[in-house]
């Protein structure tokens, strides 16, 4: 039985960037998204240059990245801690859509993020993504309740 809080929201975190990194990167490598969200989380730490150029580069963006969703599946299991077990996969869905407005709407606009690109398109994409993280959030918790991994 998992009880702490921050192992649950971390497990769950690394599942929903799984479920994210299942569409994100096939549809990078197809060329139709520009740039993943890990070259978003690798410009604060490096040169936009270097971010997808070098295997370094992609390496440290990568790991920010998934970082930065362990720290946000924290976030989503205190958030279901406090308002409860039900409705799982809404409040991921909704978390998620939240996700896109503050992470690729507000911190991709502060000057510490090097890499400020994003096509119209992109945005919708973005949107998708961080549904699809949001839902992994959700449907990880649902499932770990169901197995009685958790409390």
């Amino acid at each position: 039985m998992i009880r702490d809080k921050i192992v649950l929201g971390g497990l769950v975190g690394v599942f929903g960037k799984l479920a994210m990194d299942i569409f994100q990167l096939p549809m990078w490598k197809m060329k139709l998204v520009k740039h993943p969200l890990a070259h978003y989380a690798g410009s604060l730490l490096l040169d936009v240059g270097t971010i997808h150029h070098t295997l370094f580069g992609s390496a440290v963006s990568f790991m920010a990245d998934y970082i930065y969703g362990i720290f946000l599946g924290i976030i989503f299991v205190y958030f279901v801690y406090c308002t409860g077990k039900r409705h799982l996969i809404f409040k991921g869905l909704i978390f998620g859509a939240f996700l896109w407005l503050f992470s690729f709407g507000v911190i991709r606009s502060l000057p510490i993020v090097k890499l400020r690109e994003a096509v119209p398109g992109s945005a919708l994409y973005q949107l998708f993504f961080h549904l699809v993280f949001g839902l992994g959030l959700g449907i990880s918790v649902k499932l770990l309740s169901q197995r009685r991994w958790i409390e």
